[in-house]
């Protein structure tokens, strides 16, 4: 009696395992379920490093890389948005397509709004201490007086 009772178990025990089991790849394959998107990202004068390609309304991304080339899974009918500092954003509907070339138009009023800080980056509006601006005829100046 005791035997039986420890293979039932045992059984019992495998079946569980196999059925969870088989739910986790069940679950993995409906998140990676999209197809491969690549492709280039570029302005005017070439590739862009360091480009987000995001899926809107979701927590998936990435960046381009030096040569300004991309990859990500998306579904069709996902929409794919490109952003930088300095440039405009674009959005693209995906539509099934293995390959999407972006080319990004620049933003100098999106630049202005930056502020550069010797440990990290704000906006001017979120800054609470003076802010000034250089022209870059005093730096020479200065450069050369350092000469």
């Amino acid at each position: 009696m005791k035997l039986n009772l420890k293979q039932g178990f045992s059984a019992r025990l495998y079946a569980l395992f196999c059925l969870l089991l088989l739910i986790s790849l069940n679950a993995f394959s409906q998140t990676n379920s999209g197809k491969t998107v690549t492709g280039t990202v570029k302005d005017s004068g070439g590739p862009l490093q360091g480009v987000s390609v995001k899926l809107k309304g979701t927590s998936m991304g990435t960046i381009t890389d030096p040569k300004g080339w991309f990859s990500i899974n998306a579904q069709s009918g996902q929409t794919l948005v490109f952003s930088a500092i300095g440039f405009e954003s674009k959005e693209v509907l995906y539509t099934g397509q293995t390959a999407i070339n972006m080319t990004l138009t620049e933003s100098f009023s999106k630049l202005n709004e930056v502020v550069v800080m010797g440990y990290g980056t704000t906006t001017k509006k979120e800054v609470t201490s003076a802010i000034t601006t250089l022209k870059p005829a005093i730096l020479t100046k200065v450069i050369s007086a350092i000469r």
